[in-house]
């Protein structure tokens, strides 16, 4: 969410002389698209799992799967109102709202970062105390991300791309920036240390414990204020530790994952599916690491390939052809013999 206020920033910023409404159509437009990702994807993965159950396979999906059969109408109806969320797809809902929200949060920060920042601040303050759980038109089932809560992730990359992208000053410099490196080394150093907590679970220890119950507690609904924080000390350190201009962001694997980025929506559609397949694919194995690593190792090679495809057009130039040649033989003379 981060990285889309950033890349935000860096699309709408050519569109602030032409003020709140140019804003909007290109927001609405990709949230139409976002959209229609979205109800392919609850089509896709609840046809498969209902196969899945069919053929006596648990999928975590029945209760959807139950919903589905007894209310077909209303699930028809909140599936494109983001009304109906599943595992997997309640990613894109939030997406989809943050994006109506951009228009604004763009404004905002066309006004003043401050503006941006107090308001987008105070929205997911109130949703989180107030309404943090969104309900589904399925019982007993929430919104897995509050979109209202999350668009302060998606404000704050959007602040540090517009910087980038007016050439603006650093946040921080001279003893201020020093200060800023060592907390933020501080405060990394201590996640690790929960995140080894947990990883190591056989190291019964009070004060390891109290860690993995730290860790546990975190709300990602309503997006913690340990998360926020650790994502932008994380993002900080990364961007002080890795120059612009580091030549190995110039070899082939890094490229690959850049063309990666620039593809994001039908990439992040591919890893849907690939996360539903790969879960299935690691349970058939007991959850042994081998499977992990080879599930992991296959759905890397295959989002790079399929962004390379997507990004050089190699896809358009393949239906292209295969179209020509359908047309060549529909139209050529018959003769006969």
């Amino acid at each position: 969410m981060f990285l889309a206020g950033y890349s935000a920033a860096l699309a709408y910023y050519g569109l602030v002389p032409l003020g709140l409404q140019a804003f909007a159509r290109k927001a609405l437009f990709r949230a139409r698209t976002i959209l229609v990702y979205h109800v392919v994807l609850v089509a896709l993965l609840m046809m498969v799992a209902s196969f899945m159950v069919s053929a006596g396979i648990r999928t975590d999906y029945e209760v959807f799967l139950d919903k589905i059969e007894a209310d077909p109408l209303q699930v028809l109806i909140g599936v494109p109102t983001l009304a109906f969320q599943a595992p997997l797809l309640d990613i894109l809902p939030m997406y989809i709202v943050v994006m109506l929200l951009a228009p604004f949060l763009v404004w905002l920060r066309a006004q003043s970062e401050l503006a941006l920042l107090t308001a987008s601040g105070l929205m997911w303050m109130f949703a989180a105390r107030f309404f943090p759980a969104i309900p589904t038109v399925t019982y007993d089932i929430n919104w897995g991300l509050n979109p209202f809560c999350w668009q302060f992730l998606f404000a704050i990359g959007l602040a540090f791309g517009w910087r980038t992208r007016t050439n603006a000053p650093p946040a921080a410099s001279g003893e201020a920036r020093r200060v800023l490196d060592i907390c933020c080394t501080l405060f990394v150093a201590f996640s690790a240390c929960v995140l080894a907590a947990i990883a190591f679970e056989s190291f019964d220890d009070a004060a390891a414990n109290r860690l993995r119950a730290m860790y546990f507690s975190l709300d990602k609904q309503s997006l913690d204020l340990w998360r926020v924080v650790g994502l932008l000390a994380s993002a900080y350190l990364t961007a002080r530790l890795v120059s612009k201009s580091a030549a190995w962001l110039r070899v082939k694997p890094a490229r690959l994952v850049c063309t990666a980025g620039s593809v994001s929506l039908p990439i992040f559609a591919l890893t849907v599916v690939l996360s539903f397949a790969g879960k299935f694919f690691v349970n058939a194995f007991d959850g042994s690491i081998l499977a992990d690593t080879l599930a992991t190792g296959a759905g890397v090679a295959i989002i790079l390939a399929v962004a390379h495809i997507l990004k050089t057009g190699m896809l358009q130039s393949w239906s292209g052809s295969l179209i020509s040649s359908l047309n060549f033989r529909f139209s050529a003379p018959h003769h006969r013999g």
